[in-house]
């Protein structure tokens, strides 16, 4: 089944995100953790790729990091594409 071969990507690029936004706010997976409610393991496990999440935890991740969902959810752009209009999310916030 291709779908499963999607899936584990998506959950890796979803994984990477979480990481990316964790490491560039200088907190631990435990810090992380504590604020959403979940385990260090899990947060480890979510940024590996290795474990799946659902809606409830999701929403606690992206309260915990001042994210949205969509941006945690986004599907990652395929490799070659130029980069969306307007760059990242953070510059955008500082040119408001």
């Amino acid at each position: 089944m291709q779908s499963r071969g999607v899936d584990a990507a998506y959950r890796r690029a979803v994984g990477k995100r979480i990481r990316v936004w964790r490491v560039l706010h200088e907190r631990s997976q435990d810090e992380l953790a504590v604020e959403a409610g979940v385990t260090r393991n899990f947060v480890s496990a979510i940024e590996r790729g290795a474990q799946g999440l659902d809606a409830v935890r999701l929403r606690r991740l992206a309260l915990a990091m001042d994210v949205s969902l969509g941006e945690l959810l986004a599907d990652p752009e395929p490799a070659g594409s130029p980069p969306t209009a307007g760059g990242d999310r953070r510059g955008s916030r500082n040119s408001r």
